[in-house]
């Protein structure tokens, strides 16, 4: 017995030994990694896309670098049927210089509004000759449910205006944005405005916090009508010259992403469910040679006209066109 344990005092005495030999680190051996981001907007021709690689500090504090790891010289092209769009470098001054005091660099193109259906495939060639390459469909147009749908406000049911799409594939994310338009005579001039509406309030700390749209793939949007009526009497508040503002419509902008838009949104947030706890942490990425995310969206409007009788109740009158 005591040879027993003469042997394994040895034992975990060697141990002691090669571990105090080779001290335990939390750090992975560094390996440069490269990354590219492109999300191609239905709203514009203005394209932009960025290219970067990873960098290695000298223990885990990732705002120990203080060098921009963009990756300079990059060559990036896309096809779209059988054009061909070659991106250019450019650069805008950075606003926050806390962690990188040079320029913020980009690619850009100012050439190509993408229509629906268009299937555009992308390259990028690094300076180190590494090809990253990555394909995205822009989604179709979504159709929007009328029969459940609120075009005119008041609705004559109060509560809720409904608003509802139909998806084009499972899982697809959409995200909105709600706004009044309207204008105001300034000094004889007419003179065009919006105003964002949420679609709750919060109370924090005595503050009442509005709250707006996030993506979501639940293909129903509802405004509370109290909400509405609110926003439209506090556009002229304190001013008695009501007659001043002329009301138009509510706009529901819907950004329609694809598949590639949805799959990261939904690795990296709790859509539609904030009592689900996530234990692991998705990696989304659809770049092939790289990590990133090429994807594209487009943008489809809903009208929500106001009656007549309504607007002119609240002294306010009713206007045509824009």
């Amino acid at each position: 017995m005591k040879i027993e344990k003469f042997y394994l005092f040895i034992l975990a005495a060697l141990f002691i030994v090669i571990s105090c030999d080779e001290p335990f680190s939390p750090r992975a051996d560094y390996d440069e990694r490269y990354s590219f981001n492109c999300v191609v907007r239905g709203d514009t021709a203005f394209q932009v896309a960025t290219t970067y690689k990873s960098y290695d500090v000298s223990y885990l504090d990732p705002y120990e670098n203080t060098t921009d790891p963009f990756i300079h010289n990059s060559f990036i092209r896309m096809w779209v049927g059988d054009s061909v769009y070659v991106f250019r470098d450019s650069s805008i001054e950075r606003t926050d210089n806390s962690r990188y005091d040079t320029p913020v660099n980009f690619y850009y193109i100012n050439n190509y509004k993408p229509r629906s259906g268009d299937f555009i495939e992308m390259e990028t060639l690094l300076p180190n000759g590494r090809r990253l390459k990555s394909s995205t469909n822009v989604p179709e147009r979504v159709e929007f449910n009328f029969a459940s749908s609120d075009r005119s406000f008041p609705t004559g049911h109060g509560g809720n205006v409904n608003i509802s799409w139909i998806p084009a594939f499972s899982g697809q994310l959409f995200s909105a944005k709600i706004v009044l338009n309207y204008r105001k005579i300034e000094d004889g001039v007419s003179v065009r405005y919006t105003k964002e509406i949420p679609i709750q309030y919060v109370e924090e700390n005595g503050n009442r916090t509005p709250v707006y749209p996030i993506p979501r793939k639940t293909p129903i949007l509802q405004i509370p009508s109290s909400i509405i009526e609110e926003i439209l009497l506090g556009i002229s508040e304190g001013d008695e010259n009501k007659q001043n503002y002329i009301i138009f419509a509510i706009t529901v902008e819907l950004k329609v992403f694809d598949r590639n838009l949805s799959g990261y949104y939904s690795s990296v947030s709790r859509i539609d469910d904030s009592f689900s706890i996530r234990l692991d942490e998705l990696d989304f990425s659809n770049i092939d040679g790289g990590f990133g995310v090429f994807g594209s969206y487009v943008i489809d409007n809903f009208a929500i006209l106001f009656d007549d009788d309504y607007i002119k109740s609240l002294g306010y009158r009713i206007g045509t066109g824009n």
